[in-house]
């Protein structure tokens, strides 16, 4: 059995986001930027905060 990777660019929109955590059942995902480096993590709680956040769907890594 292989596993599929998921994960999101900086400009996935928020309902796409909210599609692939429940489809694969996942609370996160890894965001990446254009060259599959990984740039911060989305999540259910970023979802929630979407109408009062005008920031990206997505915390960045420090």
């Amino acid at each position: 059995m292989t596993r599929q990777e998921v994960r999101v660019t900086a400009g996935t929109g928020f309902q796409e986001i909210l599609t692939l955590l429940t489809e694969f059942d996942i609370t996160a995902v890894p965001v990446v930027d254009t060259d599959d480096h990984p740039i911060g993590t989305s999540a259910h709680r970023h979802i929630g905060e979407q109408d009062a956040w005008a920031g990206p769907p997505y915390t960045a890594l420090r």
